[in-house]
Order: structure tokens, then C-alpha cells, then sequence
């Protein structure tokens, strides 16, 4: 199940209400992560897009004169453009999963029989989860916390695979269908699509990063360093690598190294 989602900062925030953000969204976690939650995973996730300006073309289509001269109408539509040009809008998606557990089904079935449990059990359970983001301080501002219909669902998936699909196309998503053709080539992963504005065959190369030299050490050869709110930690890696996979046999590695 995805929730869309404002984001927990908005403009300049102090280092407070930072540190209260964070320890908000901990507490939701810890929630989740109790025995009694039939809550198997949360996953937040944000894409990067260009900006929507459909809604100033609505506003300057429906308010500029008609009888306006050419080069005044030409103005409003240059204003659009400038106004996105170079710039990007986020968008924040909170993905929560409910395993079809014995204790999902144990549960469920007191709500009542069969997919009528289901549907009644995961009611409240959206519901809860979703007065929990709203807690945990990420459905501030116009947007707020909104569980994404099954065609919001897929219309996000299949945006994920083919950019050019936008993320709030819903008219021509087939709830049934959330994948699209694909293979793997070296480092990547190709998506054959249809381009969604002209209907023209395209492909997405999807870019698989790997690091051997630093995505096979153990965890005994990691320590760290400072944590703050809006900083990773700093990691430093020593001691051998003891991965046989064929890419990591390969590394060689006479120091420490650190990153960030």
C-alpha cells in the first residue's frame, strides 16, 4: 500500500524541529516494528520531476482577456516557462506492506469471513497507519497523507519503469497490469515502453549500481562516526574482504577508506 505524502520539512527549519522530526518518524517505526503489528515492512520513497505547470495554463487560459493583444497572451505563456524552466518539484511516497501472515488471517477473521474480513481488518489498519504519518509530522501543508488508489498504485509503478508516463496518469492504467516488458543488459535494466505523449516505442535504461569495493564489507569492519539530522554517518572500512563473489575477488585494498 502507497500513501502519498508532504514531506516532514518545508521551507528553513531549525535544528529542533529537525531533531523532533526525526525522533517522530523513529517512534512510527518502532510501532511497526512490534510484535503485535501486522506491519511487515515501510519503505519511503521519493522521485525528483520537472515541475506541472497544467494548473497556471488552466488559471492564464481561463482568467488573460480575450481580447487581449497577441503579444500580451504571448507574455503569460513565457512567464509558464520560465517559471519551470530548470527547476524540479519532489514527490513523497510512504510504501507500507501487510504480510498474508497466520496472525494477518488469525486477525482478519474477527473482523468477519473470508475477503470480507480482509477488507474490514485493512480499513483499520490504513487507517491507523495513516493518522501514524500524519503524527510522525509527514502530512504537513495543502497535501497531507492520502493512501494511493490501486490505479494510483500502478500509475506510480509504471511511472517508475517509464518516465515518460506520468506519475499521476491514472485514465489508461489497467490495475491488473503493473509491469511492463523488460531485460537486462550489463549494469542495466531496459524497459521497452510506449511513449505515453506521442505512442512512439521507447526504451528506458535502468542504471544497477555496484560497488564492490564497498558493498561486500562485513559488518564487523565498519565504525562510525557523527550522526546529525541532515548528514549521514561517516563510515571507515578495515580488515579483509571476505565476500567470494567473483567481482570482490577481484578487489584489492591496502587501507582504510572513508566516505560520507
Amino acid at each position: 500500500m502507497a500513501f502519498a505524502v508532504a514531506g516532514q520539512i518545508r521551507g528553513i527549519e531549525s535544528n529542533t524541529t529537525l531533531a523532533g522530526g526525526g525522533i517522530d518518524w523513529g517512534r512510527f517505526l518502532a510501532d511497526r516494528a512490534a510484535t503485535t503489528s501486522l506491519v511487515g515492512a515501510v519503505q519511503p520513497m521519493t522521485r525528483v520531476l520537472p515541475p506541472d505547470t497544467a494548473r497556471h495554463e488552466a488559471w492564464a487560459r481561463s482568467s488573460v482577456d480575450p481580447k487581449a493583444q497577441g503579444d500580451a497572451v504571448a507574455s503569460y505563456a513565457e512567464v509558464i516557462r520560465r517559471a519551470g524552466q530548470d527547476a524540479m518539484i519532489q514527490r513523497h511516497y510512504v510504501v507500507v506492506s501487510w504480510p498474508l501472515s497466520a496472525q494477518f488471517m488469525e486477525t482478519a477473521g474477527k473482523f468477519g469471513p473470508g475477503r470480507d474480513g480482509w477488507r474490514a481488518l485493512m480499513a483499520r489498519e490504513v487507517d491507523t497507519v495513516a493518522r501514524g504519518l500524519e503524527k510522525a509530522r509527514l502530512g504537513g501543508g495543502r497535501q497531507g497523507v492520502a493512501p494511493l488508489t490501486a490505479r494510483q498504485t500502478v500509475a506510480l509503478m509504471l511511472h517508475q519503469q517509464n518516465p515518460s508516463h506520468p506519475i499521476d496518469a491514472v485514465r489508461r492504467v489497467d490495475p491488473a497490469a503493473p509491469g511492463l516488458r523488460s531485460h537486462d543488459a550489463y549494469a542495466a535494466h531496459v524497459v521497452e515502453a510506449t511513449d505515453y505523449a506521442t505512442g512512439h516505442e521507447a526504451e528506458w535504461w535502468h542504471r544497477r549500481w555496484r560497488s564492490p569495493r564497498t558493498a561486500c564489507r562485513p559488518a564487523a569492519a565498519l565504525s562510525f562516526g557523527s550522526w546529525t539530522c541532515c548528514w549521514g554517518r561517516t563510515w571507515t572500512s578495515s580488515g579483509p574482504c571476505r565476500s567470494t563473489c567473483a567481482s570482490c575477488r577481484r578487489c584489492t585494498r591496502r587501507r582504510p577508506r572513508a566516505a560520507t
